[in-house]
């Protein structure tokens, strides 16, 4: 099952990349998250920026490049649950 997942995750970043709605860094950003599976913060200290820039930049891909922002924000829900719950 893994293989299949991996040639679906890269299947949807070719079409990103051929279809021109993402930069180059947006790009490396998504192959370095989902495909590769680093950490935002990991990624933040390589390109030298806030872990909230990096944050700022997949919310701006959000309707750009979907299937992603999906799977980020799956990732990613119990810390959205605990940032809610604390600023409720």
């Amino acid at each position: 099952m893994l293989p299949d997942l991996q040639r679906r995750v890269a299947a949807e970043i070719a079409r990103y990349r051929s279809s021109g709605v993402c930069s180059e860094s947006d790009l490396q950003l998504i192959i370095a998250l989902w495909r590769d599976g680093r950490a935002l913060r990991q990624v933040a200290r390589e390109r030298e920026v806030s872990p909230a820039a990096i944050g700022d930049q997949i919310e701006r891909l959000r309707y750009r490049c979907v299937r992603f922002y999906l799977w980020w924000t799956w990732k990613n829900r119990r810390r959205r649950e605990a940032c809610r719950r604390l600023w409720s």
